[in-house]
């Protein structure tokens, strides 16, 4: 007998800071799920990434109020603002320009995104055109 879910929710947590604090307490809180143990597997699964690293986690709650999680890799603004060394986009993309990306830089970012389930059907090609109009909504050139 398979267990039944009963519902599933997507958080972004910093790597390897879980802590039952908001927002991942009353989030899993109300569903029922041992907030610590969650919180000492995910810390775990993310300890090898950098600090405050903002990690998107998918957690699928069953009916014994047992729990799995999938951990994605970071959002691709996040690398986009590292590799421009930036704290934030511009304000007025098109008219102001935040930084500048070289075309490998933008590959090696599509690598790295490669592994995420939700980019595991797309080619390379449309990863670094998504990545690219990304790039370009945030006011950062990219150098052909």
């Amino acid at each position: 007998m398979s267990k039944k879910i009963t519902g599933s929710l997507k958080l972004v947590i910093p790597a390897a800071k879980a802590n039952p604090s908001p927002p991942v307490g009353p989030a899993l809180g109300q569903r029922g799920v041992n907030i610590m143990e969650f919180c000492k597997q995910f810390n775990e699964r993310t300890k090898h990434l950098k600090d405050n690293t903002p990690t998107p986690v998918q957690v699928t709650v069953f009916n014994d109020k047992s729990f799995t999680f999938v951990v994605k890799t970071p959002p691709v603004t996040y690398f986009l603002k590292q590799a421009c060394s930036v704290t934030k986009g511009a304000s007025l993309p098109g008219k102001e320009t935040k930084g500048t990306l070289s075309l490998k830089q933008l590959y090696e970012i599509a690598n790295i995104k490669k592994e995420d389930p939700a980019f595991k059907h797309l080619t390379m090609e449309t990863m670094l055109k998504m990545f690219l109009g990304t790039a370009k909504s945030m006011g950062i050139e990219v150098e052909k």
